[in-house]
């Protein structure tokens, strides 16, 4: 069992893929991520799923995310992934993973959506 020590109960996969980043991803891309790979966002993130490849390419999906990422500003808030050379490490990061786990398959790329909303502002 995996704990979220920010509030002392059992961190969720949702939880889990959020923490992949210091970047803020929106709730609603890191769920459709979840569930483009087979996974609950809402159920505990044990060792099992953390270790599984399905969370590992949703990890690299978010990588990829975060590599095409604009930058956005709204208000105090803003999301901007500094120069070409981090985003370039994200791809890279991503792709490692893609070779790793889905070396033929065509389809790793995640639908990116933009923008604050609700909680996550």
């Amino acid at each position: 069992m995996i704990y979220n020590t920010v509030v002392g109960g059992t961190m969720t996969t949702l939880d889990a893929l959020r923490s992949v980043s210091i970047y803020y991803i929106p709730a609603p891309t890191i769920k459709e991520v979840a569930i483009n790979r087979g996974l609950d966002a809402e159920a505990e993130a044990t060792e099992m799923v953390i270790s599984s490849p399905a969370y590992s390419l949703a990890k690299a999906d978010l990588y990829r995310w975060l590599s095409e990422a604009p930058s956005v500003r709204q208000g105090d808030v803003s999301q901007q992934i500094p120069d070409k050379e981090t985003r370039e490490r994200l791809a890279m990061h991503a792709q490692a993973i893609y070779g790793a786990y889905a070396p033929n398959d065509d389809t790793n790329a995640c639908i990116a959506s933009f923008g604050y909303k609700g909680e996550d502002l």
